[in-house]
């Protein structure tokens, strides 16, 4: 039997996101988010953790973020975004 895998991004994280890039004048397109789970974080009664990637396509701007259940890494990004961190829009 094959097993479920879980995302560590919550639906609202993910929303987040998108509107982030949206907000501060950015292209969505721009932008890749992938995701690793900490093995270790697996429960069935609580969400995992792990970390979150944001990379701007054709730039060399990329973050790391840990994310998860009480996590603020959609908030973190937000603020690096607004700051120039990923560059301008």
């Amino acid at each position: 039997m094959a097993e479920e895998r879980t995302s560590i991004i919550d639906p609202h994280e993910l929303e987040d996101f998108y509107s982030s890039i949206e907000d501060l004048g950015y292209d969505k397109d721009e932008f890749e988010l992938s995701e690793k789970t900490d093995p270790l974080s697996a429960s069935a009664v609580t969400r995992p953790t792990g970390s979150v990637t944001v990379k701007r396509k054709g730039r060399k701007a990329t973050r790391t973020y840990v994310a998860g259940a009480g996590s603020a890494w959609t908030e973190t990004f937000h603020d690096e975004l607004e700051q120039g961190l990923f560059g301008n829009p």
